[in-house]
Protein backbone atom coordinates (compact mmCIF):
# COMPACT_ATOMS: atom_id res chain seq x y z
CA UNK A 1 0.00 0.00 0.00
CA UNK A 2 1.40 3.33 -0.78
CA UNK A 3 1.46 6.08 1.88
CA UNK A 4 0.05 9.43 0.40
CA UNK A 5 1.27 12.38 2.83
CA UNK A 6 -1.36 15.24 3.13
CA UNK A 7 -0.61 18.26 0.97
CA UNK A 8 1.23 21.22 2.93
CA UNK A 9 0.06 24.97 2.40
CA UNK A 10 3.51 26.89 3.08
CA UNK A 11 3.31 30.36 5.07
CA UNK A 12 5.14 32.06 2.91
CA UNK A 13 6.08 32.21 -1.09
CA UNK A 14 9.41 30.81 -2.40
CA UNK A 15 10.45 33.49 -3.80
CA UNK A 16 11.04 34.50 0.03
CA UNK A 17 13.60 32.35 1.41
CA UNK A 18 16.47 33.56 -0.06
CA UNK A 19 15.88 37.38 1.17
CA UNK A 20 15.03 35.39 4.42
CA UNK A 21 18.51 33.63 4.36
CA UNK A 22 20.10 36.75 2.99
CA UNK A 23 19.45 38.46 5.89
CA UNK A 24 20.23 35.41 8.61
CA UNK A 25 23.93 35.28 7.10
CA UNK A 26 23.84 39.44 7.55
CA UNK A 27 24.11 38.56 11.07
CA UNK A 28 25.30 35.20 11.41
CA UNK A 29 28.59 35.96 9.59
CA UNK A 30 30.04 38.88 11.56
CA UNK A 31 29.46 36.48 14.82
CA UNK A 32 31.79 33.76 12.91
CA UNK A 33 34.42 36.14 11.68
CA UNK A 34 34.93 37.53 15.23
CA UNK A 35 34.93 33.79 16.78
CA UNK A 36 37.63 33.37 13.71
CA UNK A 37 40.06 36.57 14.64
CA UNK A 38 39.53 35.55 18.52
CA UNK A 39 43.36 34.69 19.78
CA UNK A 40 42.00 31.30 21.91
CA UNK A 41 45.02 30.56 23.35
CA UNK A 42 45.63 33.72 25.01
CA UNK A 43 41.70 34.07 25.70
CA UNK A 44 41.76 33.50 29.58
CA UNK A 45 44.75 35.80 30.02
CA UNK A 46 43.03 38.68 27.89
CA UNK A 47 39.84 38.59 29.62
CA UNK A 48 41.53 37.92 33.63
CA UNK A 49 43.66 41.26 33.15
CA UNK A 50 42.65 43.56 35.75
CA UNK A 51 41.41 46.44 33.58
CA UNK A 52 39.05 43.72 32.21
CA UNK A 53 38.11 42.13 35.72
CA UNK A 54 37.22 45.90 35.98
CA UNK A 55 35.27 46.74 33.62
CA UNK A 56 33.42 43.39 34.04
CA UNK A 57 32.47 43.79 37.66
CA UNK A 58 31.16 47.48 36.95
CA UNK A 59 29.57 46.81 33.78
CA UNK A 60 27.52 43.39 35.50
CA UNK A 61 26.76 45.59 39.31
CA UNK A 62 25.56 48.89 37.37
CA UNK A 63 23.68 46.70 34.85
CA UNK A 64 22.14 44.49 37.71
CA UNK A 65 20.63 48.07 39.88
CA UNK A 66 19.63 49.59 36.29
CA UNK A 67 17.31 46.59 35.13
CA UNK A 68 15.92 47.00 39.12
CA UNK A 69 15.15 50.12 38.69
CA UNK A 70 13.42 49.72 35.38
CA UNK A 71 11.33 46.89 37.17
CA UNK A 72 11.06 48.89 40.30
CA UNK A 73 9.11 51.98 38.45
CA UNK A 74 8.63 50.81 34.87
CA UNK A 75 6.57 47.76 36.07
CA UNK A 76 3.91 49.70 37.52
CA UNK A 77 3.73 52.10 35.10
CA UNK A 78 3.61 49.70 32.29
CA UNK A 79 0.19 48.25 34.42
CA UNK A 80 -0.98 51.97 34.40
CA UNK A 81 -0.52 52.76 30.55
CA UNK A 82 -1.70 49.26 29.72
CA UNK A 83 -4.94 49.66 31.39
CA UNK A 84 -6.12 52.61 29.39
CA UNK A 85 -9.29 51.50 28.47
CA UNK A 86 -10.91 51.01 32.20
CA UNK A 87 -10.04 55.36 32.59
CA UNK A 88 -12.13 58.47 32.16
CA UNK A 89 -11.21 60.28 28.58
CA UNK A 90 -8.65 62.10 29.92
CA UNK A 91 -7.11 59.59 32.36
CA UNK A 92 -6.51 57.10 28.46
CA UNK A 93 -5.44 60.38 27.07
CA UNK A 94 -2.76 60.89 29.56
CA UNK A 95 -1.58 57.17 29.60
CA UNK A 96 -1.52 57.23 25.33
CA UNK A 97 0.46 60.70 25.99
CA UNK A 98 3.13 58.85 28.45
CA UNK A 99 3.47 56.16 26.01
CA UNK A 100 4.77 58.25 23.73
CA UNK A 101 6.71 60.01 26.16
CA UNK A 102 8.58 57.20 26.85
CA UNK A 103 9.38 55.65 23.67
CA UNK A 104 11.29 59.08 23.04
CA UNK A 105 15.11 57.84 24.64
CA UNK A 106 14.92 54.98 22.01
CA UNK A 107 15.09 56.59 19.26
CA UNK A 108 17.60 59.64 20.66
CA UNK A 109 21.21 59.34 19.14
CA UNK A 110 23.25 58.05 22.56
CA UNK A 111 25.51 61.03 22.56
CA UNK A 112 22.52 63.30 23.05
CA UNK A 113 20.73 60.98 25.97
CA UNK A 114 24.34 61.76 27.80
CA UNK A 115 24.03 65.69 26.78
CA UNK A 116 20.47 65.72 28.23
CA UNK A 117 21.69 63.77 31.29
CA UNK A 118 24.34 66.23 31.86
CA UNK A 119 22.32 69.15 31.11
CA UNK A 120 19.85 67.73 34.16
CA UNK A 121 22.10 65.79 36.65
CA UNK A 122 25.82 68.06 35.71
CA UNK A 123 27.29 70.30 38.41
CA UNK A 124 25.54 72.93 36.44
CA UNK A 125 22.87 71.31 35.55
CA UNK A 126 19.01 71.54 36.14
CA UNK A 127 19.14 69.32 39.47
CA UNK A 128 22.74 68.86 39.87
CA UNK A 129 23.29 72.29 40.68
CA UNK A 130 21.32 71.99 43.65
CA UNK A 131 22.60 68.86 44.42
CA UNK A 132 26.12 69.94 44.31
CA UNK A 133 25.24 72.41 47.45
CA UNK A 134 24.70 69.31 49.70
CA UNK A 135 28.49 67.69 47.73
CA UNK A 136 26.38 65.34 46.03
CA UNK A 137 28.52 65.22 42.57
CA UNK A 138 26.89 62.54 40.03
CA UNK A 139 28.15 63.37 36.45
CA UNK A 140 31.47 60.71 35.90
CA UNK A 141 30.73 58.84 39.08
CA UNK A 142 29.71 55.08 39.38
CA UNK A 143 25.70 56.55 39.63
CA UNK A 144 25.80 58.48 36.23
CA UNK A 145 26.65 54.88 34.88
CA UNK A 146 23.49 53.68 36.39
CA UNK A 147 21.69 56.99 35.46
CA UNK A 148 22.50 56.84 32.29
CA UNK A 149 21.75 52.96 31.75
CA UNK A 150 18.58 53.27 33.19
CA UNK A 151 17.43 56.49 31.00
CA UNK A 152 18.46 54.11 28.00
CA UNK A 153 16.81 50.37 29.08
CA UNK A 154 13.92 51.80 30.51
CA UNK A 155 11.95 52.64 27.57
CA UNK A 156 12.97 49.37 26.15
CA UNK A 157 11.56 47.49 29.09
CA UNK A 158 8.32 49.50 29.42
CA UNK A 159 7.97 48.66 25.52
CA UNK A 160 8.20 45.23 25.58
CA UNK A 161 6.57 44.80 29.19
CA UNK A 162 3.86 47.19 28.66
CA UNK A 163 2.95 45.56 25.22
CA UNK A 164 2.31 41.93 27.11
CA UNK A 165 0.24 43.32 29.36
CA UNK A 166 -1.98 45.11 26.65
CA UNK A 167 -1.95 41.81 24.52
CA UNK A 168 -2.90 39.57 27.91
CA UNK A 169 -5.81 41.55 28.71
CA UNK A 170 -7.18 42.12 32.53
CA UNK A 171 -10.23 39.24 32.53
CA UNK A 172 -8.25 37.69 34.99
CA UNK A 173 -7.94 40.59 37.33
CA UNK A 174 -12.28 41.43 36.44
CA UNK A 175 -12.86 38.38 37.55
CA UNK A 176 -10.84 38.71 41.07
CA UNK A 177 -12.27 42.23 41.57
CA UNK A 178 -15.74 40.33 40.84
CA UNK A 179 -15.18 37.90 43.35
CA UNK A 180 -14.20 40.50 46.03
CA UNK A 181 -10.20 40.56 46.40
CA UNK A 182 -8.80 43.47 47.04
CA UNK A 183 -6.39 45.59 44.80
CA UNK A 184 -3.46 44.35 46.90
CA UNK A 185 -3.96 40.37 46.52
CA UNK A 186 -4.96 40.94 42.23
CA UNK A 187 -1.73 42.40 42.24
CA UNK A 188 0.30 39.70 44.07
CA UNK A 189 -1.97 36.71 43.27
CA UNK A 190 -2.99 37.24 40.41
CA UNK A 191 -1.31 39.89 37.85
CA UNK A 192 2.28 39.28 39.09
CA UNK A 193 2.11 35.54 38.07
CA UNK A 194 0.27 35.56 35.04
CA UNK A 195 2.93 38.09 33.57
CA UNK A 196 6.08 36.67 35.03
CA UNK A 197 7.33 35.18 31.66
CA UNK A 198 6.75 38.66 30.22
CA UNK A 199 8.28 40.44 33.07
CA UNK A 200 11.23 38.11 33.19
CA UNK A 201 11.84 39.12 29.34
CA UNK A 202 11.49 42.74 29.28
CA UNK A 203 14.02 42.27 32.23
CA UNK A 204 16.36 40.48 30.27
CA UNK A 205 16.01 42.90 26.95
CA UNK A 206 16.84 46.10 29.49
CA UNK A 207 19.80 44.62 31.15
CA UNK A 208 21.39 43.38 27.24
CA UNK A 209 19.95 47.15 26.16
CA UNK A 210 22.55 48.27 29.47
CA UNK A 211 25.41 46.14 29.08
CA UNK A 212 25.29 47.68 25.59
CA UNK A 213 25.08 51.36 26.57
CA UNK A 214 28.11 53.24 25.03
CA UNK A 215 27.37 56.47 24.09
CA UNK A 216 25.56 58.22 26.89
CA UNK A 217 27.82 56.59 29.43
CA UNK A 218 30.48 58.40 27.74
CA UNK A 219 29.13 61.80 27.21
CA UNK A 220 28.12 61.52 30.93
CA UNK A 221 30.21 59.55 33.06
CA UNK A 222 33.23 59.47 31.22
CA UNK A 223 35.97 56.83 31.31
CA UNK A 224 37.58 56.54 34.72
CA UNK A 225 38.57 52.99 34.69
CA UNK A 226 37.03 51.05 38.15
CA UNK A 227 34.62 53.91 38.61
CA UNK A 228 32.61 54.05 34.78
CA UNK A 229 34.27 52.28 32.49
CA UNK A 230 32.04 49.92 31.45
CA UNK A 231 33.01 46.58 29.37
CA UNK A 232 31.77 48.96 25.94
CA UNK A 233 33.50 51.81 26.78
CA UNK A 234 36.92 49.07 27.38
CA UNK A 235 36.05 47.66 24.38
CA UNK A 236 35.88 51.07 22.48
CA UNK A 237 39.71 52.18 23.95
CA UNK A 238 41.04 48.66 23.20
CA UNK A 239 40.16 48.43 19.68
CA UNK A 240 43.19 50.13 18.10
CA UNK A 241 45.95 49.45 21.00
CA UNK A 242 44.85 45.54 21.85
CA UNK A 243 42.57 43.75 18.66
CA UNK A 244 42.89 40.40 20.64
CA UNK A 245 41.85 42.37 24.02
CA UNK A 246 38.98 43.74 22.34
CA UNK A 247 37.74 40.71 20.65
CA UNK A 248 37.82 38.70 23.93
CA UNK A 249 35.84 41.37 25.56
CA UNK A 250 33.49 40.96 23.06
CA UNK A 251 32.92 37.64 23.30
CA UNK A 252 31.86 37.76 27.35
CA UNK A 253 29.37 40.51 25.96
CA UNK A 254 28.05 37.47 23.41
CA UNK A 255 27.87 35.01 25.39
CA UNK A 256 26.47 37.11 28.40
CA UNK A 257 23.70 38.16 25.44
CA UNK A 258 22.77 34.29 25.02
CA UNK A 259 22.31 33.45 28.82
CA UNK A 260 19.97 36.48 29.22
CA UNK A 261 18.11 35.18 26.11
CA UNK A 262 18.14 32.00 27.43
CA UNK A 263 17.13 32.78 30.74
CA UNK A 264 13.95 34.78 29.54
CA UNK A 265 12.96 31.62 27.57
CA UNK A 266 13.40 28.91 30.94
CA UNK A 267 11.37 31.39 32.71
CA UNK A 268 8.62 31.96 29.74
CA UNK A 269 8.05 27.67 29.78
CA UNK A 270 8.76 26.75 33.44
CA UNK A 271 5.43 27.80 34.78
CA UNK A 272 3.97 24.40 35.59
CA UNK A 273 0.11 25.59 35.00
CA UNK A 274 1.23 25.72 31.13
CA UNK A 275 3.73 22.33 30.72
CA UNK A 276 1.93 18.80 30.08
CA UNK A 277 4.08 17.52 32.50
CA UNK A 278 2.43 18.77 35.39
CA UNK A 279 -0.69 16.94 34.28
CA UNK A 280 -2.87 15.27 36.79
CA UNK A 281 -1.22 11.85 35.76
CA UNK A 282 -4.03 9.79 37.90
CA UNK A 283 -6.56 7.88 35.57
CA UNK A 284 -10.16 9.56 35.36
CA UNK A 285 -12.71 8.11 37.81
CA UNK A 286 -15.14 6.30 35.31
CA UNK A 287 -18.33 6.66 37.45
CA UNK A 288 -18.05 10.58 37.56
CA UNK A 289 -17.25 10.68 33.70
CA UNK A 290 -21.13 8.40 33.49
CA UNK A 291 -22.70 10.12 36.58
CA UNK A 292 -26.80 10.33 35.91
CA UNK A 293 -27.72 13.50 35.22
CA UNK A 294 -30.46 13.69 38.02
CA UNK A 295 -27.91 12.58 40.77
CA UNK A 296 -25.57 15.30 39.97
CA UNK A 297 -28.19 17.75 39.79
CA UNK A 298 -29.69 16.61 42.95
CA UNK A 299 -26.05 16.90 44.68
CA UNK A 300 -25.43 20.16 43.00
CA UNK A 301 -29.05 21.19 44.29
CA UNK A 302 -28.17 19.94 48.32
CA UNK A 303 -24.89 21.44 48.01
CA UNK A 304 -26.27 25.11 47.13
CA UNK A 305 -28.87 24.75 49.75
CA UNK A 306 -26.23 23.53 52.15
CA UNK A 307 -24.02 26.79 51.31
CA UNK A 308 -26.49 29.52 50.44
CA UNK A 309 -28.45 31.08 54.21
CA UNK A 310 -32.27 31.93 53.66
CA UNK A 311 -32.77 34.66 52.48
CA UNK A 312 -34.15 35.50 48.72
CA UNK A 313 -31.57 38.09 46.81
CA UNK A 314 -32.34 41.62 46.37
CA UNK A 315 -34.59 43.59 43.90
CA UNK A 316 -31.93 45.71 41.40
CA UNK A 317 -33.52 48.67 40.32
CA UNK A 318 -31.51 50.17 37.35
CA UNK A 319 -31.78 53.58 36.69
CA UNK A 320 -28.14 53.85 34.64
CA UNK A 321 -26.86 55.67 31.41
CA UNK A 322 -23.49 55.10 29.74
CA UNK A 323 -23.40 58.11 27.47
CA UNK A 324 -20.24 56.90 25.11
CA UNK A 325 -22.25 53.91 24.27
CA UNK A 326 -25.64 55.42 23.68
CA UNK A 327 -27.11 53.02 26.61
CA UNK A 328 -30.07 54.21 28.50
CA UNK A 329 -31.48 51.34 31.09
CA UNK A 330 -34.54 52.37 33.42
CA UNK A 331 -35.70 48.64 34.67
CA UNK A 332 -36.21 46.22 37.81
CA UNK A 333 -35.02 42.89 38.17
CA UNK A 334 -37.40 40.73 40.33
CA UNK A 335 -36.14 39.71 43.56
CA UNK A 336 -34.70 36.10 43.69
CA UNK A 337 -35.48 35.23 40.38
CA UNK A 338 -34.02 34.91 36.83
CA UNK A 339 -34.59 37.67 34.42
CA UNK A 340 -33.58 36.94 30.64
CA UNK A 341 -31.71 39.68 29.22
CA UNK A 342 -32.25 39.42 25.36
CA UNK A 343 -31.37 41.55 22.04
CA UNK A 344 -29.52 42.11 19.23
CA UNK A 345 -25.58 42.43 19.21
CA UNK A 346 -25.02 46.00 20.15
CA UNK A 347 -28.04 46.67 21.97
CA UNK A 348 -26.51 47.50 25.25
CA UNK A 349 -26.74 43.97 27.24
CA UNK A 350 -22.97 43.10 27.67
CA UNK A 351 -22.88 47.46 29.35
CA UNK A 352 -25.09 46.78 31.35
CA UNK A 353 -23.90 43.49 32.73
CA UNK A 354 -20.58 45.12 33.47
CA UNK A 355 -22.42 48.09 34.79
CA UNK A 356 -23.72 45.40 37.36
CA UNK A 357 -20.21 43.76 37.88
CA UNK A 358 -18.83 47.26 39.04
CA UNK A 359 -16.58 47.27 36.11
CA UNK A 360 -17.57 49.81 34.11
CA UNK A 361 -18.40 53.07 35.35
CA UNK A 362 -21.75 55.03 34.51
CA UNK A 363 -24.24 57.92 35.14
CA UNK A 364 -27.38 56.96 37.53
CA UNK A 365 -27.89 54.77 40.28
CA UNK A 366 -28.10 51.01 40.77
CA UNK A 367 -28.21 49.95 44.61
CA UNK A 368 -26.37 46.36 44.92
CA UNK A 369 -25.62 47.12 48.42
CA UNK A 370 -22.73 44.76 49.61
CA UNK A 371 -24.56 41.89 48.38
CA UNK A 372 -22.14 38.66 46.86
CA UNK A 373 -22.17 38.50 43.01
CA UNK A 374 -21.57 36.24 40.92
CA UNK A 375 -20.60 35.65 37.27
CA UNK A 376 -20.65 32.92 35.06
CA UNK A 377 -19.26 33.70 30.91
CA UNK A 378 -19.52 32.45 27.77
CA UNK A 379 -15.65 31.21 28.09
CA UNK A 380 -14.87 30.56 32.06
CA UNK A 381 -12.41 32.70 33.64
CA UNK A 382 -10.78 30.20 35.96
CA UNK A 383 -7.15 31.31 36.69
CA UNK A 384 -4.98 29.59 34.44
CA UNK A 385 -1.82 29.19 37.05
CA UNK A 386 -4.00 28.16 39.98
CA UNK A 387 -5.62 24.50 39.92
CA UNK A 388 -9.75 23.89 39.83
CA UNK A 389 -9.90 23.05 43.52
CA UNK A 390 -7.39 26.28 44.08
CA UNK A 391 -9.66 28.29 42.50
CA UNK A 392 -13.02 27.69 43.86
CA UNK A 393 -10.69 28.32 47.24
CA UNK A 394 -9.85 31.32 46.16
CA UNK A 395 -13.07 32.49 45.43
CA UNK A 396 -14.22 31.25 48.89
CA UNK A 397 -11.56 33.34 50.56
CA UNK A 398 -13.34 36.49 50.13
CA UNK A 399 -17.31 35.62 49.67
CA UNK A 400 -16.49 33.10 52.65
CA UNK A 401 -13.77 35.10 54.72
CA UNK A 402 -14.77 32.97 58.35
CA UNK A 403 -13.93 29.76 56.90
CA UNK A 404 -10.51 29.14 57.39
CA UNK A 405 -7.99 27.17 55.14
CA UNK A 406 -8.87 23.58 55.94
CA UNK A 407 -13.15 24.50 55.34
CA UNK A 408 -12.42 26.22 52.34
CA UNK A 409 -10.63 23.01 50.65
CA UNK A 410 -13.04 20.70 52.11
CA UNK A 411 -15.87 22.72 50.53
CA UNK A 412 -14.31 23.18 47.48
CA UNK A 413 -14.13 19.03 47.31
CA UNK A 414 -17.24 19.35 47.61
CA UNK A 415 -18.66 21.41 45.16
CA UNK A 416 -16.40 19.67 42.52
CA UNK A 417 -17.87 16.40 43.76
CA UNK A 418 -21.43 17.91 43.16
CA UNK A 419 -20.45 18.55 39.40
CA UNK A 420 -19.05 15.16 38.74
CA UNK A 421 -15.58 16.44 38.40
CA UNK A 422 -13.67 15.34 41.70
CA UNK A 423 -10.73 13.72 39.53
CA UNK A 424 -10.04 17.26 37.64
CA UNK A 425 -9.40 18.85 41.13
CA UNK A 426 -5.38 19.17 40.81
CA UNK A 427 -5.94 19.59 37.35
CA UNK A 428 -5.25 23.11 35.61
CA UNK A 429 -7.72 24.94 33.52
CA UNK A 430 -5.64 24.95 30.27
CA UNK A 431 -6.22 20.88 30.39
CA UNK A 432 -9.48 20.96 30.92
CA UNK A 433 -12.53 20.88 27.73
CA UNK A 434 -14.53 23.53 27.44
CA UNK A 435 -17.57 21.87 29.14
CA UNK A 436 -15.41 20.49 32.07
CA UNK A 437 -14.34 24.20 32.77
CA UNK A 438 -17.63 25.02 32.81
CA UNK A 439 -18.51 22.51 35.22
CA UNK A 440 -15.68 23.95 37.55
CA UNK A 441 -17.12 27.82 37.13
CA UNK A 442 -20.64 26.28 38.39
CA UNK A 443 -18.93 24.54 40.58
CA UNK A 444 -17.02 27.89 42.04
CA UNK A 445 -20.51 29.60 41.33
CA UNK A 446 -22.30 27.55 43.51
CA UNK A 447 -19.53 27.16 46.27
CA UNK A 448 -19.38 31.27 46.77
CA UNK A 449 -23.14 30.78 47.44
CA UNK A 450 -23.41 34.64 45.51
CA UNK A 451 -26.65 36.58 46.05
CA UNK A 452 -26.34 38.36 42.58
CA UNK A 453 -25.07 36.14 39.78
CA UNK A 454 -24.54 37.37 36.08
CA UNK A 455 -24.81 34.82 33.56
CA UNK A 456 -23.58 35.93 30.31
CA UNK A 457 -24.26 33.78 27.70
CA UNK A 458 -22.81 30.86 29.40
CA UNK A 459 -23.58 27.92 27.47
CA UNK A 460 -23.24 29.13 24.11
CA UNK A 461 -20.05 27.63 23.76
CA UNK A 462 -20.96 24.13 24.50
CA UNK A 463 -22.32 20.84 22.00
CA UNK A 464 -25.55 20.37 22.54
CA UNK A 465 -25.63 17.65 25.26
CA UNK A 466 -22.74 19.88 27.13
CA UNK A 467 -25.47 22.41 27.27
CA UNK A 468 -28.35 20.71 28.44
CA UNK A 469 -26.36 19.25 31.00
CA UNK A 470 -24.88 22.25 32.49
CA UNK A 471 -28.02 23.92 31.79
CA UNK A 472 -29.81 21.58 34.59
CA UNK A 473 -27.13 22.07 36.80
CA UNK A 474 -27.49 25.92 36.84
CA UNK A 475 -31.20 25.55 37.11
CA UNK A 476 -30.80 23.65 40.43
CA UNK A 477 -28.00 25.83 41.45
CA UNK A 478 -30.07 28.87 40.80
CA UNK A 479 -33.62 27.67 42.62
CA UNK A 480 -31.05 26.53 45.75
CA UNK A 481 -29.60 29.79 45.98
CA UNK A 482 -32.64 31.81 45.48
CA UNK A 483 -30.09 34.39 44.00
CA UNK A 484 -31.08 37.33 41.57
CA UNK A 485 -30.24 36.27 38.55
CA UNK A 486 -29.44 38.55 35.61
CA UNK A 487 -28.96 35.87 32.15
CA UNK A 488 -27.85 37.00 28.71
CA UNK A 489 -28.48 35.10 26.01
CA UNK A 490 -29.07 34.29 22.24
CA UNK A 491 -30.97 31.00 22.87
CA UNK A 492 -34.79 30.45 23.61
CA UNK A 493 -34.00 27.27 25.21
CA UNK A 494 -32.34 29.18 28.12
CA UNK A 495 -35.08 31.15 28.29
CA UNK A 496 -37.72 28.98 28.54
CA UNK A 497 -35.84 26.80 31.16
CA UNK A 498 -33.74 29.45 33.27
CA UNK A 499 -35.71 32.38 33.04
CA UNK A 500 -38.86 33.83 35.00
CA UNK A 501 -39.19 37.15 32.94
CA UNK A 502 -37.84 38.43 29.87
CA UNK A 503 -36.44 41.64 29.12
CA UNK A 504 -35.77 42.53 25.55
CA UNK A 505 -33.31 45.77 24.73
CA UNK A 506 -33.14 47.51 21.21
CA UNK A 507 -30.50 50.38 20.49
CA UNK A 508 -29.67 50.50 24.05
CA UNK A 509 -33.15 50.91 26.36
CA UNK A 510 -35.75 48.54 27.23
CA UNK A 511 -37.62 47.24 23.91
CA UNK A 512 -40.55 44.40 25.38
CA UNK A 513 -40.57 42.92 28.99
CA UNK A 514 -42.56 40.45 30.14
CA UNK A 515 -42.78 36.71 31.16
CA UNK A 516 -40.80 34.45 28.55
CA UNK A 517 -43.74 32.37 27.19
CA UNK A 518 -45.67 35.62 26.54
CA UNK A 519 -43.06 36.81 24.79
CA UNK A 520 -41.98 33.62 23.18
CA UNK A 521 -45.20 33.47 21.78
CA UNK A 522 -45.61 36.36 19.56
CA UNK A 523 -43.29 33.99 17.33
CA UNK A 524 -45.65 31.39 16.42
CA UNK A 525 -46.89 28.14 18.59
CA UNK A 526 -44.01 26.69 19.53
CA UNK A 527 -42.14 28.47 21.99
CA UNK A 528 -39.32 25.69 21.48
CA UNK A 529 -38.44 26.71 18.20
CA UNK A 530 -38.95 30.21 18.48
CA UNK A 531 -35.78 32.27 17.46
CA UNK A 532 -35.16 34.98 19.86
CA UNK A 533 -33.53 37.29 16.46
CA UNK A 534 -36.66 37.92 15.32
CA UNK A 535 -38.42 38.82 18.34
CA UNK A 536 -37.43 42.54 18.41
CA UNK A 537 -37.58 42.82 14.53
Amino acid sequence: MTRHEPKTHRAIPNWMYPFAAIAVLFLVIPIWALLWRLPWLEIGELITAPASIDALWLSVWTCSVATLLCVIFGAPLSLWCSREDQYGPWQAKLARLTRGVLRLPMVLPPVVAGLVLLQTWGRYGLLGQYLDLFGWRIAFTSVAVVIAQTFISLPFFFASFESALRASGHKYERQARILGAPSNTIFWQITMPLVRPALASAAALAFARALGEFGATLTFAGSLQGVTRTIPLDIYLLREDDTGQALALSLVLIILAIALAVFAQFIGKSAKWQTEEHRDKRPANPESDTVKLAAQTEAVRQLAEKLADSKTGPQIRVQAQVPERKVTIDTTFPAGQTTALVGPNGSGKSTLLSVLSGTLGYDGQVDLGLKKVGILEQKPVLFPHFTNQTNIEFALRFSHPNLNRAARAERAAQALAAVGTSHLAKRYPSQLSGGEKQRVAIARLAAGAPEIVLLDEPLSALDEDAAKQARQLLKEVLAALKATTVLVTHHSQDVLELAHWMVVLKQGKVYRRGEPDALLGLLGDDPQKAKLAVVWS
